[in-house]
């Protein structure tokens, strides 16, 4: 579980990400809001170097591809799968473009195959 809390100081605003695992091991991130693109190993991009770098908690081998926005380049292969926004995209990579073009952390697959998804009657 994360929790994101937005504190005012001065003109700058801090966010603060707790999560539950980490906060066992690490203090909470404080990041300010600047929007300074960053791409991480990942293929994500987060909002600035902080919050790559808070991301690292989660993931101990995230580091920074690049300055910038990611490019999102997927191969051609045909694994078809169907996204929660009842999309269909020709690969989990595609998904994840959209995800993340669309800013939408909540966009993941649904099923594999095309939509709509059947439910498993076992």
């Amino acid at each position: 579980m994360v929790v994101i809390k937005l504190i005012a100081i001065g003109l700058s605003i801090l966010v603060l990400v707790f999560s539950k695992q980490c906060e066992l091991d690490y203090p909470p991130c404080m990041c300010t809001a600047d929007i300074r693109p960053v791409c991480g190993s990942d293929g994500c991009t987060y909002n600035n170097i902080c919050e790559l770098e808070c991301a690292k908690c989660y993931y101990p081998d995230l580091y920074l591809a690049h300055n910038g926005t990611c490019e999102c380049i997927c191969t051609a292969i045909s694994e078809p799968v169907c996204g929660t926004d009842g999309k269909n995209y020709e690969n989990p990579c595609e998904l994840n473009c959209a995800a993340t073009a669309n800013n939408d952390p909540c966009l993941t697959i649904d099923c594999y195959g095309q939509c709509p998804c059947i439910e498993d009657s076992n």
